[in-house]
């Protein structure tokens, strides 16, 4: 894998959590964060982190709509996964925003009852198929590699390795 497939992955993790944390505060109005971190500094420095991995997960959003974008068997997930990366990123940085101005975007919009709710169970929802997106993005890069070795019967063992090391 590329390094920016490594920074879209560890931004995909914060997205999700940030997203599931969202979910949780729109169905039991629970901030876990805050519960953990307490709701002070330390609490706003994770919620920044979220916001800043809604941004690194843009690599991951494209490497999902490119593998979804492929006619293979595992492109449906990948497609589900990457449409539903859309809110789950959107909740990101919604959190990154909420750490550095205390400023709630969703609950400006659409103000501070049922509908901000819904739209937060929205965002963790998407974070949950967005976990259906990791196996069929990352997973499968093993087997395209190996997919591609076949092609070529004529690439020696110790170039493979090589590859390997390279990619």
């Amino acid at each position: 894998m590329r390094p920016l497939s490594y920074i879209g992955i560890i931004g995909l993790v914060l997205v999700l959590a940030g997203a599931l944390d969202w979910g949780l505060v729109g169905l039991f109005d629970y901030d876990l964060v805050a519960e953990i971190f307490g709701a002070g500094n330390a609490a706003d420095v994770v919620y920044v982190l979220v916001g800043v991995g809604g941004l690194l997960a843009l690599g991951a959003f494209g490497l999902a709509v490119s593998k979804a974008s492929s006619r293979d068997a595992g492109s449906t997930i990948a497609l589900v996964g990457a449409v539903a990366l859309v809110p789950a990123i959107v909740g990101a940085l919604n959190w990154g925003l909420v750490g550095l101005f205390e400023y709630d975007l969703v609950a400006e919009i659409f103000g501070t009852g049922t509908a901000a709710d819904t739209v937060y169970v929205i965002i963790g929802a998407a974070g949950l198929l967005s976990l259906l997106s990791i196996g069929s993005l990352f997973g499968r890069a093993a087997t395209v590699e190996e997919a591609r070795y076949a092609r070529h019967p004529d690439v020696g063992e110790r170039d493979r390795d090589d590859y390997r090391r390279a990619a």
